[in-house]
């Protein structure tokens, strides 16, 4: 298989445990893939250091791995709010290179799986970002196209 799941995720002080969160449950999320799916599946967690996530023994329970960093636009924006969202995408970045697999499909935390996500009929050849949503979304790391996106976007 040259899928993987990747899902980013920071909590904060204020927030709940991921293995109870209501607002974001990735585990519950993280559950329903692996009731349809055994791909391998990340969890970057860019959580502060001083809000460290009570992960218990899900990782193991599920099958998923947790990989801790720092947000990249931590320097310069983390005084405005939500900037982990407008980060997420240079996280990503950055992590990919870090898995064996090419093909990366990001689903937010509260995405269910219903049917296998690997299954799905898309062209593999291009960066699949719908406009309207950046909850789930797929590209190949290694085609030119993905690239001479991401040139832009930086």
């Amino acid at each position: 298989m040259n899928q993987a799941i990747v899902y980013h995720w920071w909590g904060h002080a204020s927030d709940a445990d991921p293995v109870c969160n209501l607002r974001t449950p990735i585990i519950a999320s993280i559950a329903s893939l692996r009731n349809v799916s055994n791909i391998p599946v990340y969890v970057i967690d860019v959580s502060p250091d001083h809000c460290p996530q009570n992960w218990e023994d899900y990782p193991a329970k599920l099958n998923f791995k947790i990989h801790k960093q720092k947000p990249h636009l931590e320097k310069w924006y983390s005084e405005y709010t939500g900037y982990q969202n407008l980060s997420r995408i240079f996280d990503i970045a950055r992590f990919q290179n870090q898995i064996p697999e090419e093909e990366i499909i990001y689903a937010d935390s509260d995405i269910f799986f219903f049917t296998d996500p690997t299954s799905f009929e898309r062209p593999t050849n291009r960066f699949c970002f719908n406009r309207y949503n950046s909850g789930y979304y797929y590209y190949n790391k290694t085609l030119a196209q993905y690239s001479n996106f991401f040139l832009l976007a930086m």
